[in-house]
């Protein structure tokens, strides 16, 4: 009993922890490919998890929580284990299997150790951190970074402790409507001024930001989140009149696209949209299409986590490469397209299940309810996940741990004030036969700890091989090439499977006019990625 408490208060410590870790470590500003986030989440939840197996292996029964969205969260992640497992590209960092995983494992976490009355509390956290990010993102506006956050050698932008501006504006995004739930449900009124003003030194920051896709889903997402409680809270109106009336001005927006606006601004936007132009639209466009490519390849279980960039079809634009070896495209900027293309339509299914799901529920029960905070809770842990649905669209989230670590956090919190509404779903009891058995127990407890420590090396080196492959992508920029062979060397020491090491290293090779081991690093490339398309190409030069 006393060894079940002290591990609850440490594991909830450590979640406390986690909290503010993720939010203000950073890797000295030029973390746009690697994430020392993914570390630290990485060594605390093994720790959390190691406590957490001890816990249930001392208890006589373990329950388990059977409800949709806890089943479609474990396929979820079996699918996204199988799917890093079966991949011939065991580089962690340029896919996004660390940061979903553990953001799963978070919502579990939470789920396990926190309950409806600790919402408050952690709410209150998440804001006090996110309006300390905010503040910091505020002053570099005025071109302030007193501790050197932001790498100097890109233009100045706010970004506070986070690698780009879209990084920072998701974040903000699924912090914002948790200050506003405090700021009209708290009982406090010294919580109520602080989230009040957390709140708005969050949205000054978010249109500071510039992140132009989280600005325009804030927008959208909070003003008809808004309009809706305060119409329902009146009892003006429905929810599914609010809905239908949506959907009847979504729908004029579309006939008048189609059949009132004339044919040149029509036409002009399909040029826009044209993938041989060089627009933003007709690049992201082009992204698009290629992934449409893939997925028609593999459509039901994808390419593999990270695949993506040697799967790309389009040459001749992003792959072949005069000056910067890794300046390739690595993913979709569509989050879904990127799961489907990795992982599969399955994954995908589940994905927007979970998400769909959690939406509908907190819908649910926002209707049915009549307290003010709960209405509140389930509005704004609603909105936030559509607007990280919506942004989603544009950009590619998911395989960063600075914003879908705290898309499963939020799902988390709702779902604990979801857990009374959903009384008919029962708990499934197991009988644990090594109760009693404290040697047994031991043993177990320690034979999983043991392999979650063996993954999270394996883990852990690979991280520290895309650390030096990022190193030697910077010294070979700046044409210091015997630099970047040592960094090299040292990645494929740390991990013999990752193919940007050998794909650079061949770069490097060549401009040091060693051909011969320039070919026999691109043989290592096309032996590991058989579908990479430049290597002839590459290779060809070498002769």
């Amino acid at each position: 009993m006393i060894f079940d408490t002290l591990c609850i208060k440490i594991c909830r410590s450590l979640i406390f922890f986690l909290i503010t870790a993720v939010v203000f470590a950073v890797w000295n500003g030029t973390m746009t490919a690697i994430e020392i986030k993914n570390i630290v989440v990485q060594l605390v939840c093994v720790i959390i998890m190691g406590l957490t197996v001890m816990r249930f292996l001392l208890k006589e029964k373990i329950s388990i929580r059977l409800d949709p969205i806890y089943i479609m969260a474990g396929l979820y992640g079996l699918i996204l284990i199988g799917g890093y497992l079966g991949s011939t590209r065991s580089s962690l960092n340029y896919n996004n299997f660390i940061p979903q995983i553990y953001g799963l494992i978070i919502f579990f976490l939470i789920s396990i150790y926190f309950t409806k009355e600790d919402i408050p509390n952690i709410c209150f956290l998440l804001v006090i951190t996110a309006c300390i990010a905010s503040l910091y993102g505020i002053i570099q506006f005025f071109c302030i970074d007193p501790v050197n956050w932001v790498n100097v050698d890109k233009p100045f932008n706010v970004i506070s402790f986070f690698g780009h501006k879209n990084y920072f504006g998701l974040y903000l995004l699924l912090m914002l409507p948790l200050g506003i739930y405090l700021t009209f449900s708290s009982s406090s009124y010294t919580i109520k001024l602080v989230s009040a003003l957390s709140s708005i030194t969050m949205f000054f920051a978010l249109i500071f930001s510039t992140s132009r896709g989280a600005i325009f889903s804030a927008i959208f997402v909070y003003s008809f989140s808004i309009l809706s409680f305060w119409l329902i809270r009146r009892k003006k109106i429905q929810f599914k009149k609010i809905l239908f009336s949506s959907g009847i001005v979504i729908s004029f927006l579309i006939f008048l696209f189609i059949f009132i606006i004339p044919k040149e601004s029509k036409d002009h936007f399909y040029d826009l949209a044209n993938t041989n132009s060089n627009s933003p639209l007709s690049i992201r466009m082009s992204y698009y299409k290629s992934a449409s490519e893939i997925i028609l390849k593999k459509p039901y279980f994808g390419v593999g986590p990270g695949n993506f960039v040697i799967s790309y079809p389009l040459n001749k634009k992003y792959k072949t490469l005069t000056h910067d070896p890794n300046l390739t495209l690595n993913h979709v900027h569509n989050d879904y397209l990127e799961i489907w293309v990795e992982y599969g339509i399955f994954a995908l299914l589940l994905y927007l299940g979970i998400l769909i799901l959690f939406i509908k529920n907190n819908i649910a029960a926002f209707l049915k309810t009549g307290s003010l905070s709960q209405q509140l809770l389930h509005l704004t842990t609603a909105s936030a996940v559509v607007g990280y649905l919506f942004y989603s669209t544009f950009t590619v989230a998911g395989r960063y741990m600075s914003s879908v670590f705290f898309l499963w956090i939020v799902l988390g919190i709702g779902y604990m004030g979801l857990r009374k509404k959903m009384g008919n779903v029962r708990p499934m009891t197991v009988k644990n036969k090594l109760y009693g058995e404290s040697w047994a127990t031991f043993v177990a407890g320690a034979v999983i700890v043991a392999i979650f420590g063996m993954m999270s090396k394996t883990a852990f080196c690979n991280y520290a091989a895309d650390v030096w492959v990022h190193k030697a992508s910077m010294y070979s920029l700046k044409n210091d090439y015997n630099r970047a062979l040592i960094c090299l060397d040292q990645a494929i020491a740390l991990n013999n499977k990752v193919v940007d090491a050998f794909y650079q290293r061949g770069y490097v090779y060549y401009h040091l006019n060693k051909y011969d081991e320039a070919i026999e690093s691109y043989n290592q490339v096309q032996s590991l990625a058989p579908n990479a398309v430049t290597i002839p190409f590459k290779k060809a030069s070498c002769y």
